[in-house]
């Protein structure tokens, strides 16, 4: 379920429908933010990873940066490849995405 509700958010977001996304990020962080399951933490990291951009694409620049602090703070130690992928990209966009 995680799995689907992380690849809906990705194609939603892909079709610029930003604020479909966000509800669907949303949900998949609210329902699976505390699973101890890695590949569903991976899933979550993607979700705050792609909620960041879809409210940077909204011009909702302080949320967006927010999103990925949280991603970040939550997952910094986590040894997965794939999550350290999202951090690394997370701690890009806070270094490169200030404003327009």
């Amino acid at each position: 379920m995680a799995n689907a509700l992380n690849n809906k958010g990705c194609d939603l977001g892909s079709l610029h429908r930003y604020e479909e996304a966000l509800a669907v990020n949303n949900d998949l962080i609210t329902r699976f933010g505390n699973s101890q399951d890695q590949d569903i933490q991976e899933d979550v990291a993607n979700a705050l990873f792609n909620k960041g951009c879809d409210l940077y694409n909204l011009h909702r620049i302080g949320q967006a940066r927010a999103e990925w602090e949280e991603l970040v703070y939550r997952f910094k130690d986590n040894p997965d490849v794939d999550i350290q992928k999202s951090v690394k990209d997370a701690r890009h966009n806070l270094l490169v995405k200030r404003n327009f």
